[in-house]
């Protein structure tokens, strides 16, 4: 006998079978007892999630003799002929998706069932009919005879009319959860005697998204790979993914920003053969789980993963500010839909990693800055007060011979007032630059006194934005990609002026939105000018 792929041979008979969709298969089983059978049913949901095999079920079980507890018996007449085909009739809607095809469907509906109470159609995808299709369908789907039946498949509803939405009644099939996913592998394994493992069976529920039958394609591939052999390390070699251990290590690569380690640890992975596509997902759902671990702790009911990996990310939360986990998840979000356009898609993935290692190179975004801000928020929280090295602060090296050579300032020289009489002298002397209220003080001087005396988090950000001296008051203007974005900026920078303003009044800055320079006004051209330009004088 030839080899029967797993989805074939695992598909549910009964409602009781069917994986993860309770809420649906009760309904059903409910309708069967009391006899309450509509004329019409939309099943709703993705690919492998039991929309087809749940439609076969319930035909068996409504045209079934005997049926117990809303199942089929699977013994009587009834059931025998709906899987014999003679009264339950599977159609695919690609196929016939014309009209010319459902309106002979329609004459054959008017006939009755030759050996079951219902005569069912199956339509499966019927989203794929045509719009004349629909349009026939209608009528017979609003009051169809009493003996037949509508069951009507599809992963895309938003296609159908709203006419026939209405005419249905509607069920919509869940993705399943992983957990579920993972018992039916178990109870499979079992049956065929297959070795396995916790890991290797929640890698392949994973990678199935939901779907049983992507699950069990899989499972079918890692068998024939690993010869009857369902273990982590063999599965991860088939999928092309990394251990979640080594994931981990890897995070904390890209959290403490070693960009070398982290770009060492892709090469080798690449170099064993791990899919590229399948390393960003999986890392980029890394993120995920770790910014819910940040935001909401570790939550079992929310993290989908081992005792120990929760523990994990417990650890990784304290250390990571969420604006980096969502700059990663933005960042990887972006590679993966741009790297079936590529041609060399690792370039792609090593620029994103950088990135995320290095959030100080980007160009003044505010979610780089804001992950800068909270990542030295961290650190002084912990208490780690080391200072950067004199490379990344453009410093000359340190030397013990001798000292670093200091590059000389040169003041601006200031205009020197005119001499008038006494009273006047006076006055011109209270706006010198040695008086700090004088409206003629050097905005630049002003500027670097006010962000020495900033904090060290703040005198970064600010150090790029434009300034001007308005009113004996240092205005200092935010830059129109931040304007109505500061966030923890302005209280930050509000906390730190009280405390300059006290101590050094003549500091006294605000924050201004920049105003767009204003178009200089076209100058319209003589006409008297134009001609002599052109012909000459005209006198």
């Amino acid at each position: 006998m030839s080899y029967e792929a797993l989805y074939r041979k695992y598909r549910p008979n009964q409602f009781a079978d069917v994986v993860g969709q309770q809420h649906i298969t009760a309904t059903l089983k409910n309708q069967v007892i009391a006899g309450r059978i509509a004329h019409a049913y939309l099943f709703c949901g993705t690919r492998g999630t039991g929309k087809t095999t749940t439609a076969r079920i319930f035909a068996r079980a409504i045209n079934c003799l005997d049926p117990v507890g809303g199942e089929p018996c699977d013994r009587c007449e009834g059931c025998f002929s709906a899987d014999a085909g003679i009264d339950v009739i599977e159609i695919d809607g690609g196929s016939n998706s014309r009209v010319d095809e459902v309106r002979d469907l329609l004459e054959k509906v008017r006939f009755s069932p030759v050996a079951c109470k219902y005569k069912v159609y199956i339509i499966d995808e019927v989203h794929t009919l045509s719009r004349e299709a629909f349009t026939a369908l209608l009528k017979t789907l609003e009051e169809p005879p009493a003996h037949v039946v509508f069951l009507l498949a599809t992963t895309e509803p938003g296609k159908l009319p709203a006419t026939i939405h209405s005419r249905c009644q509607r069920f919509d099939f869940h993705r399943v959860s992983t957990p579920d996913l993972v018992a039916r592998l178990k109870y499979i394994a079992d049956d065929i005697g297959a070795a396995y493992d916790e890991a290797g069976l929640r890698a392949i529920a994973l990678a199935g998204q939901g779907s049983v039958r992507d699950a069990l394609s899989i499972a079918d591939e890692c068998l024939a790979f690993c010869e009857n052999d369902l273990v982590g390390e063999k599965v991860r070699a088939v999928l092309g993914g990394v251990s979640k251990q080594a994931m981990f290590s890897f995070a904390d690569s890209l959290l403490a920003g070693d960009a070398k380690g982290a770009l060492g640890f892709f090469d080798r992975a690449v170099a064993e053969g791990v899919d590229l596509l399948v390393f960003v997902r999986e890392l980029s759902g890394h993120f995920r789980d770790l910014m819910v671990a940040i935001s909401c702790g570790a939550d079992p009911s929310l993290i989908e993963c081992t005792d120990e990996d929760l523990k994990n990310y417990a650890r990784q939360a304290q250390s990571c500010p969420v604006e980096k986990a969502l700059r990663a998840i933005d960042l990887l979000s972006a590679t993966e839909s741009a790297m079936k356009w590529l041609s060399r898609p690792r370039i792609a993935v090593e620029a994103a990693l950088v990135r995320i290692c290095r959030p100080q190179d980007e160009p003044p975004a505010l979610d780089a800055l804001l992950e800068r801000v909270s990542t030295l928020e961290k650190r002084l929280a912990g208490g780690d007060y080391a200072r950067k090295t004199a490379a990344e602060d453009d410093l000359p090296p340190f030397s013990i011979d001798e000292e670093p050579k200091k590059t000389p300032v040169q003041p601006k020289k200031a205009a020197k007032p005119p001499v008038a009489d006494n009273a006047a002298g006076s006055a011109e002397k209270a706006k010198s630059p040695s008086s700090p209220s004088g409206e003629s003080r050097d905005a630049g001087a002003v500027f670097n006194a006010l962000l020495s005396a900033m904090p060290g988090m703040l005198q970064p950000v600010l150090a790029r934005w434009n300034y001007r001296l308005r009113g004996g008051r240092l205005e200092l203007l935010i830059p129109k990609e931040m304007q109505g974005r500061l966030g923890r900026l302005a209280p930050m920078f509000e906390n730190a002026m009280e405390t300059i303003r006290g101590e050094q009044p003549e500091l006294d800055a605000v924050m201004v939105n920049e105003e767009p320079c204003a178009p200089a006004e076209e100058k319209k051209p003589d006409l008297k000018e134009l001609g002599e330009q052109i012909f000459g004088s005209l006198s």
